[in-house]
């Protein structure tokens, strides 16, 4: 009987919902506290709706997001969880922030005034937490007891935590314990007791002392700890997509834009639905990802330049068949080494157009 070929979906991101649960499971036994799941930006490109119902499962009821809308998508799946709106929240949108009952951040005091007039005005009363700058000079409230403390004097507004993120918690650990000291110290100097929370994924791992209340688990929480542990963690998402072409070039012949590509023997070229515009950056050009074929793991390299909708893989050494579909990105540390950048763009750089699924789904 005739298969019919070429059925398979253009590319996924296949989520391992699994993964997510067991780094979840990890950190906390690594970490103890509060955990705090990081799931901006789409749960860093997993799908919110795959990753915040694996972390509910395994126990997680406190997550953090950047924006209003990433934190009215996850009150919808987790109705009596704790969510942080980690910075800038506009205030347009107080009302429904607070209607989710989504905790703000303020990181100044002329923004926390702000707030605070807006929620008189609306007779709301957001909690929030206080940001605090120990050096990132990013966003937050420099340590000026003075100043924070006057804070707690503003109607309309509950604070009931305080926070900071470390800027060299991957390469200073003792800059990162001064900043923790000077955090410290004005957490005991303020008028009222807060939840606190300041170890992000780098710091969770690599100094104890600032565990506090509560961690934050960001891209360890999706297999890339930024810090070399022992800790077993486990990458969640793969790229997988079919070779919709095999072409046998001879010694000599070019492949793809500007001919970038010169074959200096047999070569067997695989076009993949994968471009920039699913995600896949033209910096990868020259990359040999390792693809997954038929459960046998080969080196694969991209040849000629990424285009917007395809790449093209040198096929020589895998017996891969037109229409098959491959595993083609597994592990993004080596991508992104080579693309002179950090997983963490990698995974939040795959686009909508390329469906999430979790692992089992297909």
């Amino acid at each position: 009987m005739y298969e019919m070929p070429f059925t398979a979906p253009r590319a996924v991101a296949e989520i391992d919902t699994d993964a997510i649960a067991h780094n979840f499971r990890v950190l906390h036994h690594a970490c103890g506290g509060r955990p705090i799941a990081v799931v901006k930006a789409d749960a860093y490109g997993h799908s919110l709706s795959l990753a915040v119902p694996a972390l509910l499962a395994a126990g997680c009821d406190f997550f953090a997001v950047a924006t209003c809308e990433e934190g009215i998508a996850v009150r919808a799946l987790a109705p009596t969880a704790d969510v942080l709106v980690l910075g800038y929240l506009p205030l347009s949108q107080l009302k429904e922030a607070v209607a989710a009952h989504l905790i703000l951040t303020v990181f100044s005091a002329e923004h926390a005034r702000a707030l605070s007039h807006a929620a008189k005005a609306l007779a709301l009363t957001p909690r929030v937490h206080l940001k605090i700058d120990t050096g990132m000079h990013r966003l937050g409230l420099l340590c000026e007891k003075n100043d924070i403390r006057s804070l707690f004097f503003l109607p309309n507004l509950q604070i009931c935590g305080i926070f900071t993120h470390f800027s060299t918690a991957d390469t200073d650990p003792t800059a990162t314990r001064q900043a923790l000291a000077k955090f410290c110290a004005l957490r005991r100097e303020l008028p009222a007791p807060l939840f606190a929370h300041a170890a992000a994924s780098a710091a969770a791992l690599t100094l104890p002392e600032a565990h506090l209340d509560a961690t934050r688990q960001g891209i360890a929480l999706y297999g890339y700890p930024p810090v070399k542990t022992a800790l077993s963690f486990r990458p969640a998402m793969r790229v997988i997509a079919p070779v919709v072409q095999i072409k046998e070039l001879a010694a000599g012949e070019r492949v793809g834009y500007s001919g970038a590509f010169v074959a200096t023997r047999r070569t067997r070229i695989g076009t993949v639905p994968l471009g920039y515009a699913d995600g896949i950056s033209r910096t990868l050009t020259g990359f040999s990802p390792t693809v997954l074929c038929d459960g046998v793991r080969y080196r694969a390299p991209i040849v000629g330049r990424v285009c917007m909708d395809y790449l093209m893989l040198d096929l020589t050494a895998i017996p891969a068949k037109s229409g098959q579909t491959v595993c083609v990105f597994e592990n993004f540390d080596a991508a992104a080494r080579h693309a002179g950048t950090i997983p963490y763009e990698l995974l939040t750089a795959i686009s909508a157009r390329v469906p999430r699924a979790g692992r089992g789904e297909l």
